[in-house]
């Protein structure tokens, strides 16, 4: 998390330094990407744990519902 805070205040002063409004939005809209491309990042893997955690076990219901939302978040990840 310290790190999204860093990353954040530097592009917080990258915007402030933007002199063309296009730009700044331009510029906020790639950010909004960056941090939501990497929430989903962060699921992928939680999820992919569980899918691999639940396979050790032979509980292949629970597997495949989280295999479902792995799916979904590289569909996701894919429209970025």
């Amino acid at each position: 998390m310290e790190t999204n805070k860093e990353w954040i205040n530097i592009n917080e002063i990258k915007v402030l330094h933007v002199q063309n409004d296009d730009s700044k939005k331009i510029f906020i809209e790639d950010c909004v990407k960056e941090i939501k491309k990497s929430r989903l990042e962060e699921s992928k893997k939680e999820i992919m744990s569980k899918v691999k955690h639940f396979e050790e076990k032979g509980m292949f219901e629970e597997s495949i519902k989280y295999a479902e939302q792995l799916l979904t978040i590289e569909e996701e990840l894919r429209e970025i």
